[in-house]
């Protein structure tokens, strides 16, 4: 019965995080080039009980173990390219292929596929948060792109950077040699070791288009209910087998 117990909490606490998982998902299904996750889950291994009651607490004998179901292992990004929509705004930028821009930020260099760019008071480069676009300068050293109001501004598809015909730099377009070692953050930016890092060489860049999340909103709404509906009959469960063991326990009691 308390195994009964165990698994199902466990079970629930689970559920509990995927439908979280799924109320992101759901929540970012506008956010310029996001990726949605998955939650992975595994079988627990079993807690050995033992007890510490006996020798004056200096040692312990085991009485059992005790699985506690399944559990979470880790969280699975989906990469699949989002739909890019043209726009024919000058300042939007969508990436086709794997790789990231590298905006800087008080946390570091962080990684985004939103190419949703403005310009500042200075006329430097920023997303909608007010983060810092990077470029490769023409000595190679990471700098802000700065234009002036009014100029023309062409991007290649290789990321050459041409403010009124004159080529200031070359936007900054990487991947992550290890996947497994990306930190998601909020809103669709991304965060790794910079050792972790090269130059992405099969991305093309589009001026005048942004990249869709690729969420698909009916499979993602699908899932909560799904989800939810499983946790409402796991917290059924609970409370019968919490009733069982009351009326168990008031039984003996009247022996």
């Amino acid at each position: 019965m308390i195994r009964s117990v165990y698994k199902t909490a466990m079970s629930m606490l689970v559920q509990q995080k995927k439908q979280e998982n799924n109320a992101n998902n759901m929540a970012n299904i506008s956010t310029v080039g996001f990726k949605s996750k998955e939650i992975l889950t595994e079988a627990s291994f079993s807690e050995v009980l033992a007890n510490h009651a006996s020798g004056n607490g200096k040692s312990a004998f085991e009485l059992g173990s005790l699985p506690l179901g399944t559990s979470i292992s880790g969280y699975d990004t989906d990469w699949e390219q989002g739909v890019i929509l043209q726009t024919g705004n000058a300042m939007d930028f969508a990436l086709e292929g794997e790789g990231f821009f590298k905006f800087e930020s008080p946390l570091g260099v962080l990684l985004s596929r939103d190419g949703e760019l403005q310009q500042n008071s200075d006329g430097i480069w920023t997303n909608k948060s007010g983060l810092k676009l990077l470029k490769n300068g023409d000595s190679g050293n990471l700098e802000y792109i700065q234009t002036e109001p009014g100029q023309s501004i062409v991007v290649t598809a290789n990321g050459s950077i041409f403010a009124d015909q004159q080529r200031i730099g070359r936007l900054i377009v990487v991947r992550p040699i290890q996947n497994e070692r990306v930190e998601t953050m909020d809103s669709g930016f991304y965060r790794t070791g910079i050792d972790n890092l090269e130059d992405s060489d099969k991305t093309t860049i589009y001026q005048g288009a942004l990249e869709t999340s690729n969420v698909e909103a009916a499979e993602a709404l699908i899932d909560m209910m799904s989800t939810g509906r499983l946790l409402q009959t796991q917290q059924r469960i609970l409370n019968t087998l919490d009733e069982t063991m009351n009326r168990a326990a008031n039984e003996i009691g009247k022996l």
